[in-house]
């Protein structure tokens, strides 16, 4: 089954860094984000109904590790039901290299009949062009 390329170039309006043990986490919110309303007559949830954007958005990444990012969505499409994608790619530039990309390890794609809508992308260790060793 093809994967659906959702590639969410998100442009990162604020960005802090906070020391955690070795490794600094980088905290992104209030991005540009895409999603979709997925297609709850189909089996993955593909393809979508509608496009849908936001600004309503949060993310944590442990450089070199792990990270997650969400993006909070409303939506006007008539869903009879909660609809989910899971067979999508989601990528997303490093915020704190804008020169490598992040591609999800697990991402889902979830909107309710209430008009509600969340993307979840989680990330692994980061990659694209290699990091130096941290000190």
């Amino acid at each position: 089954m093809k994967k659906f390329l959702l590639s969410l170039a998100l442009t990162v309006f604020a960005v802090s860094a906070v020391h955690v043990s070795a490794a600094p986490a980088v905290v992104v919110k209030e991005f540009d984000c895409g999603g979709f309303v997925p297609n709850p007559n189909t089996e993955n949830g593909l393809p979508p109904l509608a496009g849908i954007f936001t600004t309503q958005t949060q993310g944590v990444a442990v450089v070199g590790k792990v990270g997650k990012v969400s993006c909070y969505f409303d939506h006007d499409v008539d869903l009879p039901n909660a609809a989910a994608a899971t067979d999508f790619i989601c990528s997303v530039p490093s915020p704190v290299n804008p020169d490598v990309i992040l591609i999800a390890d697990s991402q889902v794609m979830l909107a309710t009949p209430g008009g509600k809508a969340t993307l979840q992308c989680k990330f692994g260790p980061a990659k694209g062009k290699p990091q130096p060793p941290q000190p």
